[in-house]
């Protein structure tokens, strides 16, 4: 999972210090965040379901289309399947 320090410090997450994180320019030490994944989904009502377990989020230069990256790790806790025209199910395993 991967964050921008701008969200990170919004939503108080808990800093971790830099971690070594390898991307697409190779191994470089980043800072890190622990977080707890919630997903809204309208057949649950209005609070999110959110995840048992803390992730950890390594830290990523803002980009305007988006504040959060969820990685494999995340989505590997269900069945996640992406459709062609961009619609996804992803089923949670309990």
């Amino acid at each position: 999972m991967s964050v921008t320090r701008s969200l990170a410090e919004a939503a108080n997450l808990n800093y971790r210090g830099k971690m070594p994180a390898s991307g697409l320019a190779g191994q470089n030490y980043h800072r890190s965040w622990t977080t707890f994944l919630g997903i809204y989904c309208d057949d649950i009502g209005p609070l999110p379901f959110i995840l048992d377990e803390p992730y950890l989020a390594i830290e990523v230069s803002p980009y305007p289309a988006f504040d959060v990256i969820i990685g494999r790790e995340a989505l590997m806790v269900g069945d996640f399947t992406l459709k062609a025209n961009g619609d996804f199910e992803w089923l949670i395993r309990n």
